[in-house]
């Protein structure tokens, strides 16, 4: 029989993707600040003020992904005041399993020559690189003297790749053994976690695995289960995996 198909749980936002808590989860730098004002959306934003020195701000947070995934990113601009050259890009850092920086990848800039001084969308799409591990999202603001740039609401489509492995020690069992089973769950980003897990079991009729039944429902890592002595016979198994509402 074919598995019931998972609900898509592997999205995660970019944590404080609107600087609502302020500089929380971001590193700022040059002439970028992230300040409350409401120049675009909610109540703070990226703020840099023209010296004709770059600024940005990048995710404190390090997202695992694997190369060849298409990542793709938006972020909100405006640039109120400044020269035709002022600009801004949405960013990927990319990094190595170690967790160092590995290389770049940059999106179309987007110029007050191009938008004046109305709201603009920077975006980038690009693939993850060989060698990469990790992603964090980035957003490079090049103002010229006298100008203003303000970036906000920055929002993408990561999902991120989990790996579950349902295991138990051996594949042959004699009646009335207890079968231990464990679930490893790798690939999680920083602060998520599992928040359940459901066992199923399915009987052998001679051609195929059926009637699956629901045995347990564990929620404390690490998940364990020990299914009971269970007369001889062929079985299938199982496990549904729950992350936390809202990912």
């Amino acid at each position: 029989m074919a598995l019931p198909a998972p609900t898509p749980t592997g999205f995660q936002q970019i944590p404080n993707n609107g600087f609502e808590s302020g500089a929380t989860g971001w590193t700022a730098t040059g002439t970028a600040n992230i300040v409350n004002e409401s120049q675009l959306d909610g109540s703070w934003c990226v703020k840099a003020t023209g010296t004709n020195t770059p600024g940005g701000v990048t995710s404190a947070t390090q997202f695992p992904v694997v190369p060849g995934m298409s990542l793709s990113m938006n972020l909100a601009c405006q640039m109120t005041a400044g020269s035709p050259g002022t600009s801004v890009s949405a960013d990927y850092n990319w990094y190595n399993a170690a967790g160092s920086f590995l290389s770049s990848s940059e999106g179309s800039q987007i110029t007050r020559a191009g938008i004046g001084g109305s709201r603009g969308t920077a975006s980038i799409n690009a693939t993850v690189p060989s060698g990469a591990c990790y992603v964090s999202p980035r957003s490079d603001l090049n103002v010229a003297v006298s100008s203003t740039v303000y970036v906000d609401s920055l929002s993408w489509n990561y999902n991120f790749p989990v790996v579950v492995e349902l295991t138990h020690p051996i594949s042959t069992y004699t009646e009335d053994d207890e079968v231990p089973y464990r679930i490893n769950v790798a690939g999680l980003p920083s602060g998520v976690t599992v928040a359940s897990v459901a066992y199923y079991y399915m009987t052998w009729d001679g051609a195929d695995y059926v009637t699956p039944v629901l045995v347990s429902t564990k929620t404390t890592a690490p998940f364990p289960y020990n299914v009971p002595a269970m007369a001889e016979g062929q079985y299938g198994s199982y496990a549904v995996v729950t992350l936390p509402t809202g990912l």
